[in-house]
């Protein structure tokens, strides 16, 4: 008996501003996936809409088209994903396509074990404000990342005992805002350290996954993920108290 055709890809966008530069993807229903980068997190100039807009008519499609959007959603840059969530409630206002959350670590985590070809575990560190990170451990199955443990803030310097199970054989990924001696400290337990590279391509895929594993969110519950209060809104506080 013949196999039965299989559904096309969804006409899908991802959008990735955790950090300094940005970028979008767009899967087409034939396969082909595009992508563009630009500098975001800037209050003055919002360059996802226009990128969106570019990106869209460069492939031939209607933005009524979109059938699902995935959101890198932090931890990261406040402004970057503030108007990363913004967008894509709006969009799903106006196309009526569906949502998908997407922690940004599991972003990080797809492309280095994209073009790394890495296998084992990986801690990704962000957020890092004082002495304490958000810390989240990943693994690479045959069906894409694997968290086995929930995210969340920790002491990193000096390393808590938990802490130094969570390095214990993974590859760290943590940029130049580490606290010192965080690296150095767990040289002993983890495989490595390199410094994170987010991409939309690797956005686009890990929101396969999500959208696999738990389905699409409604826009009121689409939020970006702030392990803190934003240094912006404990200002207004202080402020207006």
């Amino acid at each position: 008996m013949p196999e039965p055709p299989s559904e096309p890809p969804l006409v899908h966008l991802a959008i990735e501003t955790s950090q300094r530069e940005g970028g979008i993807a767009l899967q087409l229903d034939d396969g082909r996936v595009l992508e563009r980068t630009f500098p975001c997190g800037g209050r003055e100039t919002d360059l996802l809409v226009p990128s969106i807009d570019a990106l869209v008519e460069e492939g031939g499609i209607a933005p009524s088209r979109l059938e699902l959007v995935s959101v890198s959603i932090g931890p990261g840059s406040f402004t970057g994903l503030r108007i990363a969530v913004s967008t894509a409630k709006a969009l799903a206002r106006g196309t009526g396509c569906a949502l998908v959350p997407v922690p940004s670590a599991w972003v990080v985590a797809e492309r280095w074990f994209h073009d790394s070809g890495d296998r084992g575990s990986v801690l990704v560190a962000s957020a890092a404000k004082g002495t304490a990170c958000w810390l989240t451990r990943l693994d690479r199955s045959d069906d894409g990342l694997v968290q086995a443990r929930p995210a969340g803030l920790f002491t990193v310097q000096p390393p808590t005992e938990e802490v130094m199970t969570l390095c214990d054989g993974a590859w760290i990924l943590a940029d130049d805002h580490a606290p010192e001696g965080f690296l150095e400290a767990c040289s002993g337990h983890s495989r490595g350290h390199d410094q994170p590279g987010p991409s939309a391509r690797a956005c686009l895929a890990a929101g396969q996954q999500v959208l696999a594993r738990t389905g699409p969110v409604p826009a009121a519950r689409l939020e970006p993920l702030y392990p803190r209060e934003p240094e912006a809104v404990t200002l207004w506080r202080k402020r207006h108290s």
